[in-house]
């Protein structure tokens, strides 16, 4: 007596592993947009700063009767919130506008080196109390 072998499908693939594919396919697609989600966000982010918080260590803020950010405080703070908030260690050199009036809705644009390189930081004051928000290098 011989034994012989079951018979093969012929021309047809197992469902599961069509399953399997299609279930890959899926989550690989939803990391994708998950990734791009976060880089597209990462890239708009923008830190406050207020003036009732200390953003930076021996920081001065304005007093109510100032109408101007003072132009190295904001300095030490933008160096502060990019080491902090945005992760970025070698800031040096950050220079802002003298003058930058606390009015509403105002960009001041301060430049800084990271690692060597020459960058741009937008400061946009956000109230007439002197909140600012620090984008990120550009």
């Amino acid at each position: 007596m011989t034994m012989s072998e079951p018979p093969k499908p012929q021309g047809r693939r197992p469902i599961h592993l069509l399953i399997a594919l299609v279930v890959c396919a899926v989550v690989i697609i939803g990391l994708l947009l998950v990734i791009i989600a976060i880089l597209t966000s990462h890239g708009n982010q923008r830190t406050t700063v207020s003036p009732t918080s200390s953003p930076a260590p021996m920081t001065t803020l304005p007093t109510a009767g100032d109408s101007k950010l003072d132009h190295t405080v904001v300095e030490v703070a933008i160096a502060g919130v990019l080491r902090n908030d945005y992760g970025i260690d070698d800031v040096s050199n950050v220079h802002c506008p003298v003058s930058m009036p606390v009015q509403t809705g105002a960009n001041y644009s301060c430049a800084l080196t990271i690692g060597g390189e020459a960058k741009h930081v937008t400061v946009q004051v956000t109230d007439d109390q002197g909140t600012y928000e620090v984008g990120r290098p550009s």
